[in-house]
């Protein structure tokens, strides 16, 4: 059985199309409630944040493919507070139900 999948791999080489860049949906200078940006990450990330307050999109960090950002945000009114997170186009599922959206990890704060 495995001779037969080391064939097949042999026979089948992958093919990695090149996907088309997706727009980021932040704006620099962008202010919004602490927790709506919340929202966007899972408990473990959401600790980092402040309980309330609003944060302003400061800098936006494009990839090579133009399908990944890296976002830093400052709390208003502190200018020492920083967050930065990744954010990435995600596409998941079967190809007939295939979901697609940005997901968000890598939260950090970093007191400058």
């Amino acid at each position: 059985m495995e001779e037969k999948r080391e064939n097949r791999i042999q026979k089948e080489p992958t093919v990695v199309e090149p996907k088309p860049p997706v727009e980021c949906n932040w704006k620099k200078g962008q202010a919004m409630a602490v927790s709506t940006v919340k929202k966007l990450f899972g408990p473990r990330f959401q600790s980092l944040f402040p309980e309330s307050g609003r944060i302003r999109i400061s800098q936006i960090i494009p990839d090579e493919s133009g399908r990944s950002y890296t976002i830093h945000a400052k709390k208003v009114g502190e200018r020492a507070l920083e967050y930065s997170w990744l954010q990435f186009w995600w596409e998941r599922g079967p190809p007939d139900a295939r979901k697609e959206g940005f997901f968000y990890t890598a939260l950090a704060n970093n007191h400058s």
